[in-house]
């Protein structure tokens, strides 16, 4: 898991998983309190 700055908003408030199965998920515009938008940006193995 990691935060930054992978979308077009210039803001770092990406949160990005890499899940046990293999799956990379990017969550852009991540607040405080809750996830943002899901982006599957590897599939599940």
């Amino acid at each position: 898991m990691t935060t930054g700055n992978f979308s077009d908003n210039h803001r770092t408030d990406d949160l990005v998983v890499r899940w046990s199965d293999g799956e990379t998920t990017m969550y852009v515009n991540t607040g405080m309190n809750t996830l943002g938008t899901e982006r599957n940006l590897v599939p599940h193995a």
